[in-house]
């Protein structure tokens, strides 16, 4: 590519994320949701951006990293709101929690398939959130007991708050907690959410504390991609056995999927 052409996708670049930073700016409880959505969505444009990718690639210093980390703070902040928005909406109205369970990611049931989650299977999820919907999935889905972990009451409430009907809500438990803390014997499967940060703390204390054997299923986001996702900087211990690496740089997010040796 052109050094000239580079620079001005550089500089683009950096304008963008100026740009967002300033719209960000201030208390974000205060801005409207659907403020927050767009903003949320032109973080999305950018990380799915080709162009942008290369820019990160070429050069990318200690002020552009600075601005990245605040805005990738920011976004987590902002979908921890629309969650719990969320989440509201579909306790007020009982009818829509069958609409919600509809919207079931297929690449969420396809990460639980390359983990051999099955109905037997116990399976403990890290970050939660207020908007549980891969936590439904898998006791829906597998027939699994699923235990969800997240570290803030408020969007536990929520979570409680979104039933599932019959065998469902039944396996279905939420508890707070940190994922670098809550004990893991017992549990055959752990998933952490792409929004939970300390990722590599989380992965020591699970090779402390789960059973040989347990699967981890391990969202995160690397490169641009931390603007949607925290990262998995320095990589599992190699004490652990990597199964599957799903997705890309060019993906919103990658997951992999570790077994405990």
């Amino acid at each position: 590519m052109n050094i000239n052409k580079l620079d001005l996708l550089k500089h683009s670049l950096e304008h963008k994320l100026r740009l967002l930073e300033a719209d960000f700016a201030g208390d974000i409880d205060v801005l409207g949701l659907d403020l927050l959505e767009k903003r949320l969505q032109s973080l999305r444009e950018i990380v799915s951006c080709p162009h942008c990718h290369k820019a990160y690639n070429a050069d990318w210093n200690d002020t552009r990293e600075t601005l990245l980390r605040s805005l990738q703070s920011r976004a987590a902040a902002s979908f921890g709101i629309l969650e719990k928005a969320a989440a509201e909406k579909l306790t007020s109205d009982y009818r829509s929690i069958n609409r919600y369970l509809k919207e079931v990611s297929r690449t969420a049931i396809r990460h639980a398939e390359v983990a051999d989650i099955s109905s037997n299977s116990r399976v403990l999820f890290v970050g939660c959130g207020a908007l549980p919907l891969s936590c439904h999935v898998l006791a829906r889905h597998f027939g699994c007991e699923v235990v969800g972990l997240d570290g803030d009451s408020e969007a536990l409430e929520r979570a409680r708050a979104i039933t599932l009907t019959g065998e469902g809500r039944r396996r279905l438990t939420f508890v707070e907690g940190r994922g670098e803390e809550f004990p893991a014997k017992g549990f055959s499967h752990v998933v952490i959410a792409a929004l939970v940060p300390h990722k590599e703390e989380i992965l020591t204390h699970l090779f402390q504390s789960a059973d040989h054997g347990c699967k981890v299923v391990c969202r995160f986001g690397n490169g641009l991609q931390r603007l949607l996702n925290y990262p998995l900087s320095t990589g599992p211990r190699e004490e652990w056995q990597r199964l599957w690496l799903l997705g890309d740089l060019a993906s919103l997010y990658q997951t992999l999927v570790l077994a405990r040796r």
